[in-house]
């Protein structure tokens, strides 16, 4: 198909600039630190409106030359968009269906990906959701499924790695402790500092309920599981305050223990 091609002549204009220059650059020098007066008041009326009168004329052949100027740019323009137009159909045409061919690969793809996923992901799927692991650039024409695969395996070995670090805590709340960490996005520190945490507000329980066993301590063999405590004394009193109230409850939750709050 053949090439646009343009020939182009650098056009020239002529004036008498250099003439009007001459003339104004005399002219203007009477007009340095010039007054008006009282007295030449109508003279310099009449010579301002013949200065703007040129100014004005000036600017007219100005315009006229740009214009003329630029015709056969414009013609050339106009010209040339109505033939860019033919162009484009065929563009256009072929662009949308070739996006529509690369959509429906994309989306067979992405079905492959999905069936090498769960391949690959095994009991692990409820810590790795596809959409959590998918990467666009799977969908790539170029992207091979050992690479895939490789990289949901990679992200499979992590998160087994950080559940038998939550299993090797021995805590109390392992199962809470999984679903923190399942959601967080598979964080192991907020496992890590929530099993902290409730290590910290059982010792605060039970240093509390020792506080209050002034009156009746419990012998050496009722001193075992907060709960045998609780039992050994049947009421006992908390006095916690408002941030460390629901830790207590929950505390109390998890060991089964029976509670009234009452707030004072």
């Amino acid at each position: 198909m053949e090439e646009l091609k343009v020939s182009q002549q650098l056009g020239s204009i002529s004036t008498n600039l250099d003439a009007i220059e001459s003339g104004l650059k005399e002219y203007v020098k009477s007009y340095n630190n010039y007054v008006v007066t009282q007295d030449s008041i109508s003279e310099d009326k009449k010579t301002l409106a013949e200065l703007r009168k040129l100014k004005t004329s000036m600017e007219d052949a100005r315009k006229s030359v740009k214009k003329e100027w630029e015709k056969p740019y414009k013609d050339f323009e106009e010209r040339y968009k109505k033939v860019l137009e033919l162009v484009d159909k065929p563009i256009t045409l072929i662009a949308e269906q070739l996006k529509s061919f690369d959509e429906a690969r994309a989306a067979e793809k992405k079905k492959h990906v999905q069936q090498l996923y769960e391949e690959t992901i095994g009991e692990y799927a409820e810590y790795l959701p596809f959409d959590n692991v998918f990467d666009p650039k799977w969908l790539n024409a170029t992207a091979k499924d050992k690479d895939i695969e490789y990289d949901i395996s990679e992200k499979k070995t992590r998160v087994i790695s950080d559940i038998n670090v939550i299993k090797s805590l021995k805590s109390e709340i392992e199962n809470e402790l999984l679903e923190t960490y399942k959601s967080k996005g598979n964080a192991l520190a907020a496992a890590i500092e929530r099993n902290q945490q409730y290590i910290q507000d059982k010792s605060r329980v039970e240093s509390a309920i020792k506080a209050e066993s002034v009156e009746k301590r419990p012998s050496a063999e009722a001193m075992g599981p907060l709960n045998d405590i609780v039992q050994a004394f049947k009421t006992v009193t908390f006095i916690v305050s408002a941030e460390d109230a629901q830790r207590v409850e929950n505390m109390l939750s998890f060991e089964e223990i029976r509670y009234r709050r009452i707030e004072q």
